[in-house]
């Protein structure tokens, strides 16, 4: 069994790799997974747990700024990141002793004398050394532990010390190399904080989670921590407090912003009797809610918990970044070299060209990419989140943006799943006794259909005994007597002698063991957003196609009205899997496939993309489905769809962008147009804007 903790203190998806990997080789652990996006540390363990500490102590062995593991399961708040930790407070005072002894060999010992240039040289060293001696300690660290040295750090000794050597041999300046050990720490500092912003930014995005809840106890209110709430516990919810347990509304009413959840604007009026949903605010009224699920249980908590896990379902860029970061830094240091030997002897001009080499590597640190890309698709789930579409991995992104058609189902997807009951006919029952009948052995499903029947029908009695068989229906027990109640099918099977009655809307027949009894007919209403979601997929290209187990007519009239390209009837749940594994074969796996959650789940399972109606409260929806539409709007298909494609953009304008800078730099340090420290300038700030591209994503706003 996985255990899950905050993991606090790593600056970098490298530090973060470099971690899980040497904690992934200890003999207690059989697998350890990092999430640097969301700073949670998987762990599963063979045998005894080891304790925060010891993993914290393992850690300590490769990383040396200090990493804090923390128990996920407090469910509390993360407070803000401070701005500057002890590791930047550290590096600050790092760089400003090195630039005072810089600027001391550089302006009082400047007259070329012998003494002077041994002064000049003992403070530029010793400057050099309070700069690079944690680099040289990580890097060895690392040999030490059989990973892989060639990374950011590496470049930067081998240029510092490059730089410096031919200082001391060559021109007795060592300003130029001192600045390129300066600018690589303010750059660690920026890249931090930037880092940091960037997934406090996104946590609090998703985190829906209420600091505190008003207890009940005694007829007295207690304010606690909402992880000290259990079921059963009276909680007040009072003007602008967030909701923070699931649960039912026992006194009060009021206005209740569901925006958090679904993306709606506009808030909802709840009383006495209704059900609310943890991270909701109430902006009118008060409330008494009667806790029915346990804070880790609670909608709140799951939204957040599929949004911080996200990022173990990578997307085809992230992927590519981290083999390309793998295989990155020895290319570019071969380069290098090819490059210093090539020219040296050709030109004779070793010194000159050995320096250029090594701002070939300074300016060939793959930071920006390694940050920014994965950034882009965390922001772009976040925004989702906002929107009430949960994207349960960076992947999915990919997959959102690249589809040609989408598969739906019918019933509750793109109509409502609210039936009218049209018609009613028996020659052997009052039509409430057949109603009766029909509601009792359908209260047994969770179909919507049949959730939509007993809706309409009161003082029922319930089957003792219930079977269900699929796409036809169900099977019943009623005071000791069978009944048998769905489509012709069922009637069919059972050799019901029953009049067929072609109509456009649903057709539910009953029959007992000895005879035929009747039938309704239900309407089932399309819901307003359907036609503006398949117009809006036809405009981006997406085919559309209909997958029901309604009859031809009823199929066809509900195509025609919502201008889908393509349907298909009668159709079993097995009837439906063959023809999706034969849309996906001719797709080359483009393909979405949006049902209920419920009795499509085979289906949400085989597609590309399992987009589910419906919400979070449905355990079936939340584990089939790659993609959860909060509420039941079709058209949240499409801004899934646009979040998808703008990530992902931003994710390939990143890569080309940093590429293409990267590829500039060196260009120009290859022919001696920038100093050494330009080029960490370039690597820095590079950096820093791509991840600023990629948070811009999350702070578009929603248009009204």
């Amino acid at each position: 069994m996985k255990k899950k903790y905050k993991i606090e203190g790593l600056d970098c998806p490298h530090c973060a790799e470099k971690c899980e990997k040497h904690l992934a080789k200890h003999e207690k652990i059989s697998s350890c997974e990092i999430n640097f996006q969301t700073s949670v540390l998987s762990v599963e363990f063979v045998g005894e747990d080891l304790t925060i500490n010891e993993m914290q102590d393992i850690i300590k062995e490769v990383e040396d700024d200090e990493v804090v593991i923390k128990d996920i399961k407090d469910n509390k708040k993360d407070k803000k990141r401070v701005v500057f930790t002890k590791e930047n407070i550290f590096i600050f005072v790092k760089i400003v002793i090195s630039l005072v002894l810089g600027l001391i060999g550089l302006f009082v010992f400047k007259d070329g004398s012998d003494l002077h240039h041994w002064m000049r040289f003992s403070f530029f060293l010793l400057a050099y050394l309070i700069c690079i001696y944690d680099l040289f300690i990580e890097v060895i660290e690392t040999i030490a532990h059989r990973e892989n040295p060639l990374d950011e750090d590496l470049l930067m000794i081998i240029a510092a010390s490059g730089a410096f050597t031919l200082a001391a041999i060559f021109s007795d300046d060592y300003l130029d190399g001192l600045l390129v050990l300066i600018l690589f720490h303010i750059g660690e500092i920026i890249e931090s904080i930037t880092s940091n912003k960037s997934k406090d930014a996104v946590i609090n995005a998703v985190d829906l989670r209420a600091e505190y809840a008003n207890v009940i106890k005694n007829e007295d209110v207690e304010k606690i921590e909402v992880s000290d709430v259990h079921v059963g516990d009276k909680v007040l919810i009072k003007l602008g407090e967030k909701i923070p347990c699931d649960g039912t509304i026992i006194s009060g009413n009021g206005y209740v912003d569901t925006s958090s959840l679904n993306g709606e604007l506009m808030p909802v009026l709840v009383n006495e009797g209704d059900y609310v949903n943890s991270g909701c605010v109430l902006t009118s009224g008060s409330l008494t809610v009667l806790v029915d699920k346990e804070f880790e249980d609670s909608t709140s908590s799951k939204l957040l918990s599929l949004i911080t896990e996200s990022e173990s379902k990578k997307s085809k860029a992230d992927l590519f970044i981290s083999k390309f970061a793998k295989i990155y830094t020895p290319v570019v240091v071969g380069l290098a070299v090819v490059f210093i030997l090539v020219a040296s002897l050709i030109t004779g001009q070793w010194s000159t060209f050995i320096y250029r080499g090594l701002e070939f590597l300074v300016a060939s640190c793959p930071c920006a990419l390694v940050i920014s890309i994965p950034l882009a698709y965390f922001a772009s789930i976040g925004k989702a989140s906002r929107n009430g579409i949960v994207i349960k991995g960076s992947a999915y992104i990919d997959s959102l943006a690249t589809s040609k058609v989408l598969v739906s189902d019918k019933t509750g997807t793109l109509t409502t799943g609210k039936f009218e009951i049209k018609e009613i006919k028996s020659d052997v029952l009052s039509n409430d006794e057949l109603l009766q009948i029909i509601a009792g052995v359908e209260s047994m499903s969770n179909h919507p259909i049949a959730k939509a029947i007993v809706s309409n029908v009161k003082n029922y009695k319930k089957a003792s005994s219930f079977n269900e068989i699929v796409g036809e229906g169900l099977i019943g027990t009623i005071d000791n007597k069978k009944y048998f109640v769905g489509s012709s099918k069922l009637m069919k099977r059972f050799n019901v002698s029953y009049n067929e009655i072609d109509d456009s809307g649903l057709v539910i027949y009953a029959a007992s063991e000895d005879k035929y009894l009747g039938y309704i007919v239900l309407n089932d209403l399309v819901k307003e957003s359907s036609l503006e979601l398949v117009r809006g997929l036809k405009a981006k290209n997406i085919k559309t196609v209909l997958l029901t187990g309604d009859k031809k007519n009823k199929a066809e009239e509900i195509s025609k009205q919502l201008e889908i390209d393509e349907y298909h009837y009668e159709l079993t749940p097995e009837d439906k899997m063959k023809l999706l594994e034969a849309i996906i074969e001719k797709n080359d796996n483009h393909v979405i496939y949006l049902g209920d959650g419920n009795n499509d789940i085979p289906c949400l399972k085989l597609a590309d993309v399992g987009i589910s109606m419906g919400g979070i409260g449905s355990d079936s929806a939340v584990n089939a489905s790659d993609v959860i539409i909060m509420d039941d709007d079709p058209l949240k298909v499409m801004k899934a769809i646009k979040i998808s494609k703008s990530g992902r953009n931003t994710a390939i304008f990143n890569i080309v962008f940093s590429l293409l800078v990267k590829l500039a730099v060196i260009v120009l340090a290859m022919f001696g147009l920038i100093p050494m420290w330009i080029a960490v300038i370039a690597d820095t700030g590079l950096t820093v804007l791509l991840s600023l591209n990629s948070l811009r994503l999350l702070i578009q706003r929603k248009k009204k």
